[in-house]
């Protein structure tokens, strides 16, 4: 097998720059490109860091597929059969970002960091091992580099040495990064500042600009967008607004507007935390009790049963459907419901889910975003439709999980199904997500190459 044109430059691009972000869409071959770029420096001793699904079946096959002539070590077991496997020192080491504490901080000449969003919390633990990695070498990997917006620039760069970074301890034991919060004030403004909400929302400061933030850092940034480099077929996206029915609406209000929920005889209030995800699984016709954490139900949920309903028509007209749902009682009643119709239901959890998908022995893979947004290659089914019945505020897991089927190897068009309830914190999230994905539009165009 050869490496497209634009993967060769990308290789020359990680081999001329040791400290480099590697900003590629899905499905356009980031991990061969590495693969080849480490080769061609004659890198000894590499570690490469990934979500865990990634580490454990992605890398290691990937270089059985391009030949690749040195050993490869993924670690995995118990903690006493890791360190074994940490003690090997081979050529390749592929860990998780939960074993990223175990890993020895001098023994590479280079590290990996794949899906780099990973490391955009600079008080994250994770983000202090990746610094106390000492390598010359240290290449990030992503599709989407803003996830949140130009605030999560920092971290990311930050852990390949592209800004600085001293993590230093504070007096009661918290990490923080004195640079970090001297960049963040100089370039951002919050918009809940002085409000008492409990979280963020970052804004660039005028005169400030997205181009004026990536101005120093961009000749370390290689993107590449797969529409300008891979022939796919169209992939259009299907909304389907649904109105909830009274009784729902009637009870999505009351949460809202008195931050509880009544049901029959009793009152589950809910708190400050997690009220959007409360609000949203009232969306789909439920609420978990914080009492006992079980899913509590209003009844039929008219949302979840258009979903059910129009997979149930795609499968009876012989398509096979990726189904991506928010929260596991949607799960539960979305798989009994579509059994109870005569469909073959997959679950990533299942030993053999990815065999059965591609040998078209299931009709619907039920999964959560998080599950299946990174490194899995569906398309090889040939399955081309794939329904949202609950969106994600997160664009990342948003645009890894939408981009399944449409890349390289799909042959037929992509249609992209997403359910929301109108009027509801669904339809925030639609247009919060849509905002995010002009802002990552401008981020490509500003370092596109």
């Amino acid at each position: 097998m050869k490496l497209e044109e634009y993967q060769l430059r990308a290789v020359t691009f990680l081999v001329q720059h040791p400290r480099a972000v590697l900003s590629m869409d899905m499905g356009l071959g980031k991990t061969a490109t590495v693969i080849e770029a480490l080769n061609r420096l004659g890198v000894r001793r590499a570690l490469i860091v990934a979500p865990k699904r990634v580490a454990l079946s992605v890398w290691s096959a990937e270089a059985k597929k391009w030949n690749d002539p040195h050993e490869w070590t993924v670690i995995q077991g118990t903690p006493s059969q890791r360190a074994v496997l940490w003690r090997r020192k081979t050529a390749r080491t592929v860990c998780s970002y939960e074993q990223l504490a175990e890993a020895p901080t001098l023994d590479y000449e280079a590290v990996v960091f794949d899906e780099l969003t990973r490391l955009k919390h600079v008080t994250s633990k994770r983000f202090l091992y990746a610094l106390g990695i000492k390598t010359a070498i240290r290449w990030g990997l992503t599709g989407t580099l803003l996830p949140n917006g130009a605030i999560d620039l920092f971290g990311q760069l930050a852990a390949l040495g592209i800004y600085r970074a001293t993590p230093h301890t504070h007096r009661r034991g918290k990490f923080y990064i004195p640079e970090f919060f001297r960049w963040r004030v100089t370039y951002f403004e919050d918009l809940n500042a002085f409000s008492a909400l409990p979280f963020h929302r970052w804004r660039i400061l005028p005169p400030h600009t997205l181009k004026s933030i990536l101005e120093p850092v961009k000749g370390q940034i290689f993107t590449l967008r797969a529409e300008d480099y891979a022939t796919l077929p169209p992939m259009r996206t299907l909304y389907h607004p649904h109105t909830l029915s009274e009784k729902e609406r009637a009870r999505y209000m009351d949460a809202k507007t008195l931050l509880r929920v009544e049901d029959e005889e009793r009152i589950i209030a809910l708190n400050d935390k997690g009220v959007f995800q409360k609000l949203q699984t009232l969306c789909s016709g439920f609420i978990y009790d914080p009492a006992t954490s079980a899913p509590v139900w209003s009844g039929a949920s008219s949302k979840l049963e258009a979903v059910a309903d129009t997979v149930s028509s795609m499968v009876g007209e012989g398509e096979q459907v990726l189904l991506f749902y928010a929260f596991r009682a949607e799960a539960a009643y979305l798989k009994t419901r579509l059994e109870k119709e005569g469909a073959r239901v997959v679950t990533p959890d299942e030993k053999d889910f990815l065999t059965r998908w591609n040998i078209r022995a299931a009709d619907v893979l039920l999964a959560h975003p998080a599950s299946c947004g990174h490194g899995l290659n569906l398309q090889d089914s040939g399955a081309r439709l794939l329904v949202w019945s609950s969106l994600t505020f997160d664009l990342e897991l948003w645009q890894q999980a939408s981009a399944r089927l449409h890349r390289r190897g799909q042959r037929a068009p992509v249609d992209l199904h997403v359910f929301y309830a109108r009027g509801t914190v669904e339809e925030y999230a639609l247009k919060a997500l849509q905002k995010k994905s002009r802002l990552m539009e401008d981020f490509k165009n500003e370092t596109r190459r």
